[in-house]
């Protein structure tokens, strides 16, 4: 068991026979390389946690979240969120908690992708551009998701993303690009870039048009 499934089931314990309950818990990097002028001037990286809780209590539903994993942080979630709950009107249109299903995991990896990579990408849209003005940003991210309720289900998977969105420039237009995935491998800077580019051109010294 992942350390973010058995996050989402504590909880759920720890609201017990007290209401129904619905814990998220997500976790993982994202990473993002930013250019402007044809030069890369940022790369940064952060490792990302959430738990999301939501409990019905006599037909009240309220939802709570926090980026603490500790003990105290996570009693602290259930009691504030139970506490929201009981000031909240009936919600009639609540379905309850849906049974444990079986459901299938995600056959896709975590992307680990370097800054090494994302400058590749990013070099191979700013070359496609000549003589032209290049901006934009290459991310990265993989969100791991963990899913627990007090009907039994408990389930987890991965989300992965990578994006390339950019603009080349002349000195009257701009044209933009944009491409996003499950997979780095699928970003195509050198594309993307030529898309951008042949935009900004057919847009370079625009008039305007009698009526």
């Amino acid at each position: 068991m992942s350390r973010e499934l058995d996050l989402a089931e504590r909880v759920v314990g720890l609201i017990g026979s007290r209401g129904e309950a619905e814990a998220t818990v997500l976790a993982g990097p994202t990473a993002l390389t930013r250019f402007a002028n044809s030069h890369i001037h940022q790369n940064v990286a952060e490792e990302q946690f959430a738990v999301r809780l939501k409990v019905a209590k006599d037909g009240k539903v309220a939802s709570g979240a926090t980026t603490s994993a500790d003990a105290d942080g996570l009693e602290r979630l259930v009691e504030t969120t139970l506490e929201a709950a009981d000031l909240c009107p009936e919600d009639t249109d609540w379905p309850g908690v849906g049974p444990a299903t079986p459901i299938g995991g995600s056959e896709r990896s975590p992307e680990s992708a370097t800054p090494t990579d994302r400058a590749a990408i990013v070099a191979h849209f700013v070359a496609a551009g000549r003589d032209l003005r290049a901006a934009g940003y290459c991310e990265t991210e993989s969100t791991r998701i963990a899913f627990a309720n007090s009907a039994g289900q408990c389930i987890e998977s991965v989300m992965t993303r990578a994006t390339l969105d950019g603009i080349h420039q002349t000195g009257t237009s701009a044209g933009s690009a944009h491409q996003t995935s499950s997979r780095f491998e699928d970003l195509d800077g050198t594309a993307a870039g030529a898309a951008a580019a042949a935009k900004a051109c057919r847009a370079a010294n625009a008039t305007d048009l009698d009526p």
